[in-house]
């Protein structure tokens, strides 16, 4: 996806209009739809101050709209090769013969990322929900949602830990 489709789909997600984001976003009355929409056409490509406004406006993380580019399997791949040279991903199969991904707790930070993985797998567990449940749709938003904060809402939970933490011990600091 392009950031423009990103901006457009997240501000769907959000329930707002062109010109309902422009203006959140700092744009004047007489330009916000029209700036909005060169966005998300895809005519403009906003600069990082600008994307900064529009993610702030949407309250989500500006990573959210990054273009990876991935057209192919072959991108996919070389992916996966970089997060292992990185980040210390490694690839194992389970007890059913199927390929898994983990991060090695050896590697400085594969502890983290495992525990982002975990992260992922438990608020997707959240959100799961068949097609035939009443709240399906809503589900699917709220998923795509996390995702799109993502990591916006774990800092906000590591951050009242910490200040609940701090509170706590106050006195023995």
């Amino acid at each position: 996806m392009s950031v423009g489709n990103n901006i457009r789909t997240i501000r769907m997600l959000r329930g707002m209009t062109q010109k309902e984001l422009g203006l959140k976003a700092g744009f004047s009355s007489s330009t916000a739809d029209v700036r909005i929409r060169q966005y998300e056409s895809g005519k403009m490509i906003p600069k990082e101050d600008k994307l900064n406004d529009i993610a702030k406006a949407l309250d989500v993380d500006v990573c959210a709209f990054t273009d990876h580019n991935i057209t192919s399997d072959s991108d996919i791949m070389h992916i996966f090769f970089e997060l292992e040279y990185y980040y210390g991903l490694k690839v194992d199969l389970d007890d059913s013969g199927k390929p898994i991904l983990y991060f090695d707790e050896k590697h400085q930070l594969g502890r983290f990322n495992n525990a982002n993985l975990d992260n992922w797998y438990r608020t997707q567990l959240q959100f799961a929900a068949n097609e035939d449940d009443s709240d399906y749709q809503e589900k699917r938003k709220q998923y795509a949602l996390w995702k799109s904060r993502y990591p916006l809402d774990m800092r906000d939970a590591e951050n009242a830990m910490f200040k609940a933490i701090t509170e706590k011990y106050k006195d023995l600091v």
